[in-house]
């Protein structure tokens, strides 16, 4: 026994006697002990999540950081306490030790350790054989059915000898999952081939897309590529070709991102290559009189940008916002935004990525925007072990600075490497992404949560690919109104050729 707690004990006793010989002490309180402890492990998947615990069946107490915790109540001198998880928080697990005892003094080695439970990762198709499709790139699109929409870059109907020129697809949801749907073939010149990217929705179920090659010119390379739609009718969909790149020189070239359409139906996307300097462009495609009419905004020269692979942006005035996987101060990338004005835009170069230690060439990433304005992103090279980064660049009243919230672990490791495709955020800012490789020992990716806290982001792989349920994920993820995430893997999954997967991840 301690000093401290035999000297509480002479006190207890001393009272006792005291009140007994002047014929009372019935109602007299004990000294109350506080109960306090330790929270450890909470990463949830909304911040704002609650775990609730419990001291003696009716002391609640709702925490949702890590930390020390204190219950309100306490408990008497020498009386019992029971500390007990009442609630979890979705998608944690979490213990108590140190939990029971008698209270002989303020107790505060209670215990609380969580971990983040495994999410639950579902291929709803793994692709096929010709004529099915095979080898997505896309990230997909949920309409209010909940059905899913995506392109692959080969298979199809056509181009058999050469792996197909690709598909536009449909998950059908169901009672029983999802049924595919072939909504349509790419097929010979001068039509698209070899879509890299997802689709658009317009309000009467019109789907919009690119083909990174086809189209009416370059055809000795194979074409330089198309921006499409696929028009709904009662039963299917009719496809027209409403622009061909390359038909003059200076003309964008080989779009590998999908698109974005303003109020009036106008469509912005990037190109690859083409261009002034053949650096790759942004272009907007303009109804007018009956057909497209495209205009190029912006001509990259490398040194504010090179190979723009990423698709677009926008803000409430209609800035355009997005990467270079090269160029820049660095040539290890940039971040830029078209400012738009009376007469046209006007490029500004927000951040040229650095040499060792930052992040370099973002990939397929192009940037989220919270509703500070801040940007988000990811390099698939660059950070701390060269394995690619999760930057943050904050806006401020002259510019933007850079942080890189999170660089992915070494080589060999369980922790996922190299990002091709950008970040989601949800309500609590919480970031959401895929890697293309690491997550363990089959090394074909992972899909990653950084939870954000007070002090910063805390990363969670919340699945590694383990090859038959999919590999190389190099597509943005969409999220449902329950949390759940969706996308596909280029390859993997349970055909013997691996043709690639569409999954979802359930917290």
């Amino acid at each position: 026994m301690t000093f401290t707690t035999l000297s509480r004990v002479i006190v207890a006793l001393s009272l006792t006697a005291f009140l007994t010989a002047c014929g009372g002490g019935g109602s007299s309180a004990a000294p109350t002990d506080s109960i306090s402890g330790t929270l450890s492990g909470f990463t949830s998947w909304t911040s704002a999540t609650q775990l609730t615990l419990q001291d003696n069946g009716g002391d609640n107490l709702a925490v949702n950081k890590n930390g020390t915790f204190t219950f309100s109540q306490g408990v008497p001198f020498g009386s019992s306490y029971a500390v007990t998880v009442l609630t979890q928080a979705p998608n944690e697990t979490c213990t108590v030790t140190n939990g029971t005892g008698t209270a002989t003094a303020n107790v505060t080695n209670v215990q609380v350790s969580c971990t983040v439970a495994a999410a639950a990762e579902a291929v709803l198709y793994p692709f096929g054989a010709l004529p099915d499709g095979e080898n997505p790139y896309t990230s997909l699109i949920m309409d209010t059915s909940g059905n899913l929409y995506g392109t692959t870059q080969l298979g199809g109907a056509y181009g058999g000898t050469v792996g197909g020129y690709g598909t536009v697809f449909e998950l059908v949801k169901g009672a029983g999952g999802y049924t595919e749907k072939i909504l349509y073939s790419f097929d010979t010149l001068p039509d698209g081939r070899n879509p890299m990217a997802g689709l658009i929705m317009d309000a009467g179920g019109n789907l919009y897309g690119t083909t990174e090659n086809g189209g009416a010119y370059g055809s000795t390379v194979g074409g330089y590529g198309t921006v499409f739609e696929l028009v709904k009718g009662a039963s299917s969909y009719t496809e027209k070709v409403l622009y061909s790149f390359g038909a003059s020189s200076g003309d964008g070239q080989n779009p590998a991102a999908g698109l974005i359409m303003d109020a009036g139906g106008n469509l912005y996307g990037t190109t690859a290559g083409g261009g002034g300097t053949n650096d790759g462009t942004v272009f907007e495609l303009t109804l007018s009189n009956g057909r497209d009419t495209e205009a190029i905004l912006h001509s990259f020269t490398g040194t504010d940008g090179l190979d723009p692979n990423a698709g677009l942006i926008t803000d409430t005035s209609g800035n355009l916002y997005s990467t270079t996987q090269n160029g820049g101060t660095n040539n290890t990338g940039t971040v830029f935004e078209l400012v738009k004005g009376a007469s046209g835009y006007t490029e500004q170069l927000l951040y040229s990525f650095g040499a060792s230690g930052d992040g370099q060439h973002p990939f397929f990433s192009g940037v989220a925007m919270d509703p500070s304005g801040d940007l988000y992103g990811t390099t698939w090279g660059g950070g701390a072990n060269n394995t690619g980064t999760v930057f943050e660049l904050v806006k401020g009243a002259s510019g933007y600075a850079e942080k890189i919230l999170y660089s992915f672990g070494a080589l060999g490791g369980t922790d996922g490497q190299n990002p091709f495709a950008g970040v989601i955020m949800d309500a609590s800012g919480d970031l959401y992404g895929t890697t293309r490789y690491g997550g363990g020992p089959n090394n074909a990716g992972a899909v990653f949560e950084l939870a954000k806290g007070a002090s910063g982001y805390t990363e969670t792989v919340l699945h590694s690919f383990a090859r038959t349920d999919g590999a190389y994920p190099d597509s943005d993820l969409i999220m449902d109104t329950s949390g759940n995430l969706y996308s596909t893997t280029q390859t993997g999954g349970t055909n013997s050729s691996s043709y690639g997967t569409v999954f979802e991840i359930t917290p």
